[in-house]
């Protein structure tokens, strides 16, 4: 007997408003870390004036960032399986939003510099938990628009960074491109709080805290000083049901890097 697969789309349960408000919040923090990749590019003129870079320290200004975030994504989707999705976002934009103060306030080369390695570590925590999470709480046609909202994000935020950057940079001055993370990380933390359910895959131990070392030093070996954007894997809904964060990672590691705009 043949199953119709209208039929079939049509009988899966549809996504409530708490769920898109979540989707909302997730595509939120998404942007912030999307935002960031390619920001600092614009600024860095001003930086390498201001702080007195060589060419060297301006490198890794713009590049410290995509390296820890690549190096780290497969152990950040791992934790996240184990410990929970949105505990692992909620700490990535903590950790992201600490790096982004950092930032501001940095008065030195090697300040700003270990400011980037922590935003790093933070975004590689958001970016598997938001896929993750969206993959684990819609379903059916509701998912293949969950995902193209969370693709339109990394492409289109990834665009409005260098505008956004050289807008700041010219009217307020560089520091505040790191300075506007807080407040919408703020509302971030506080809508996930409010309309983001946790997940986990049906197979995690929650009691397990061992860490993928494996998982980590592929990672750092596939990362390189010149990232590029991740790709949406997830395009047109073909995310397995089953996927996982540390899957997810995996597949968005392989197919681009993080690029930094310099």
């Amino acid at each position: 007997m043949q199953i119709d697969p209208n039929t079939a789309a049509d009988s899966v349960p549809r996504a409530d408003r708490s769920a898109w408000i979540g989707l909302g919040v997730l595509a939120a923090g998404l942007s912030l870390i999307v935002v960031d990749g390619t920001i600092v590019g614009v600024a860095l003129p001003v930086i390498v004036t201001d702080l007195g870079l060589d060419l060297t320290d301006a490198q890794w200004v713009n590049s410290a960032y995509s390296v820890v975030f690549a190096a780290l994504l497969l152990t950040a989707g791992r934790l996240g399986d184990r410990l929970g999705r949105r505990r692992m976002f909620v700490l990535g934009v903590l950790v992201f939003l600490a790096g982004s103060l950092m930032a501001a306030v940095a008065s030195s080369v090697a300040a700003l510099i270990l400011s980037r390695v922590v935003q790093g570590v933070g975004g590689a925590f958001v970016l598997p938990a938001t896929l993750s999470s969206v993959n684990a709480t819609f379903r059916g046609k509701d998912r293949v628009i969950a995902f193209a909202v969370w693709g339109a994000v990394i492409s289109g935020m990834a665009a409005v960074g260098p505008l956004l950057g050289g807008s700041l940079t010219t009217y307020f001055g560089w520091r505040w491109i790191f300075i506007v993370n807080i407040p919408i990380g703020a509302a971030v933390l506080i809508g996930t709080l409010l309309a983001v359910r946790e997940t986990r895959p049906r197979s995690a131990n929650p009691g397990s805290t061992s860490t993928d070392y494996c998982s980590a030093r592929s990672g750092s070996a596939g990362s390189s000083s010149h990232s590029s954007k991740v790709r949406a894997w997830a395009g047109g809904g073909r995310t397995p049901r089953s996927a996982s964060s540390e899957s997810i990672g995996r597949e968005a590691l392989r197919s681009r890097r993080f690029r930094s705009s310099g």
